[in-house]
């Protein structure tokens, strides 16, 4: 058996002494008679000495670089920190929702941090199983998580996808703030290889998502994504900003309905399905769950609103395509409208769809130039350049514009209508602000010809357009088109 020589080592004890700090040697000191130690049981003592929680201070560090300062193991290896140094377990496998739940043991480690006034960030694994808005909830102010466990954020069984979230629970203006800073052009590449197969790849998609939170099963609440990609049914790339769920609905985080509780007005809750339904007055719920749709439903003690599918109910969506055009679209059936405006000045276009009408309308006026629709086509409204004009009663004066609205706060014959003095000639469109107006069909001067002789009640916002030739039809007002 090979010994180690004598004078090469210092008087040791067997292995029974404990380890203190790391100090093996002084830990196996003793005033005992010199021996000779055999290469295995050297072995064994340089074993114990390192793998002492002390053993990283005595190994040496330092970076293969210009000026780099020494440092030991231990000082290195703490420059990242992870909860499985404080003994949580990461034990969930791909594809598995079982394994130990970690959620009270990391509250308790992160109170504990910021009680000590930690301030840095710390590490969770894959595979850390745990609530997420019970541990969330409990991270301190300084202290940053590295979240990389990823089978707490709703995800089907079958994905295994790893990604990290970020989080702080900070409260100064820097909140959540992650930079990327440069001295020339800062950017942030989304690549998309196109070799993963699936749409996504084959149309280069790239999306950046807002989420307003988080869901009851731990699934991101969507409410706005920018998204790159070519244009579907095109040989055009096409940015589109997609919002998803309304912003009332997506900060209310509604959670599933439950008995016995108490519902401040204006709460929200999931139902039938993940239906979202709400409140007006409140109180303390009954014992049957909301379901359907419409409004009054009552459980036996709320009374609950319908209010959308769930969560992602719909997408309005603004798609711009490399070839300049533009497209905007509304699945929640709602008006869309485009505002050019400076100071309060200006127009917009507004598409009604439950009316299918279109409008272009000027806003320091505060009147319409055009609407369009199905049922009355095209008809001029109050141009910008002219005064709006309102006429009533039985003989009003031609406005001189063109253009008038009528208005009678009761039933009234219209008779006729005096022209501007010197016109022979004119063209003038009225619309009709109630029912209340009967127009009256005639035959004398300035009176109304009307189509098949017989009198017209237009319906609230109903047009007629007329036309008065003095030479040709004797000064009679002669029906042109109407709307109705």
């Amino acid at each position: 058996m090979a010994l180690i020589p004598r004078k090469t080592y210092p008087e040791l004890t067997a292995l029974t002494a404990p380890v203190v700090d790391g100090d093996v040697l002084a830990a196996y000191r003793s005033p005992g008679p010199l021996r000779r130690l055999t290469a295995s049981t050297f072995a064994d003592y340089i074993k114990a000495f390192f793998s002492a929680s002390g053993g990283s201070a005595l190994v040496g560090f330092i970076a293969n670089l210009t000026g780099a300062v020494a440092r030991t193991a231990q000082d290195k290896m703490r420059d990242v920190l992870d909860v499985r140094d404080l003994g949580i377990i990461a034990d969930v496998t791909d594809g598995s929702r079982t394994g130990t739940d970690q959620t009270s043991a990391l509250v308790t480690k992160l109170t504990a941090l910021g009680v000590a006034g930690f301030r840095g960030f710390i590490s969770i694994p894959y595979g850390t199983r745990f609530t997420v808005s019970t541990v969330y909830a409990a991270v301190p102010v300084g202290v940053t998580l590295l979240d990389d466990s990823s089978i707490n954020w709703g995800q089907p069984l079958g994905y295994m996808n790893k990604f990290r979230i970020t989080y702080s629970s900070d409260t100064a203006a820097d909140d959540g703030a992650t930079q990327i800073a440069s001295s020339r052009h800062a950017s942030l590449f989304l690549t998309n290889f196109g070799t993963g197969g699936g749409s996504e790849a084959a149309e280069r998609f790239g999306s950046i998502l807002h989420s307003a939170g988080i869901d009851q099963n731990a699934d991101n609440i969507v409410g706005t994504q920018l998204l790159f990609s070519k244009a579907s049914g095109q040989d055009r790339w096409a940015t589109r900003l997609q919002l998803y769920t309304p912003y009332d609905i997506a900060i209310a985080n509604p959670r599933d309905w439950v008995t016995g509780f108490s519902y401040a007005a204006g709460a929200m809750c999931q139902s039938d399905g993940g239906k979202i339904y709400e409140t007006t007055a409140g109180g303390t719920s009954g014992a049957t769950a909301p379901t359907g749709t419409g409004t009054g439903i009552s459980d036996g003690g709320v009374t609950w609103d319908y209010r959308a599918a769930g969560f992602v109910v719909g997408a309005v969506y603004l798609d711009v395509t490399d070839n300049g055009n533009l497209t905007q679209a509304s699945p929640l059936n709602e008006t869309i409208r485009h505002t050019l405006s400076t100071n309060g000045n200006g127009a917009y276009s507004e598409f009604d769809p439950a009316l299918s009408r279109f409008t272009l309308y000027h806003i320091s006026l505060g009147s319409a130039i055009y609407e369009v629709d199905n049922g009355f086509g095209l008809r001029p409204a109050i141009s910008f350049s002219e005064r709006r004009l309102a006429m009533t009663g039985a003989t009003p004066d031609c406005p001189g514009t063109g253009a008038g609205t009528v208005t009678n706060a009761g039933a009234t014959n219209m008779t006729s209508m005096t022209p501007v003095s010197g016109r022979t000639q004119a063209t003038v469109s009225l619309r009709f602000d109630d029912a209340n107006t009967t127009v009256v069909h005639g035959a004398g001067v300035n009176e109304f010809r009307l189509k098949g002789g017989v009198n017209a009640t237009p319906p609230a916002q109903g047009y007629m357009t007329f036309e008065m030739d003095t030479f040709g039809f004797g000064g009679v007002w002669l029906e042109v088109s109407r709307s109705f």
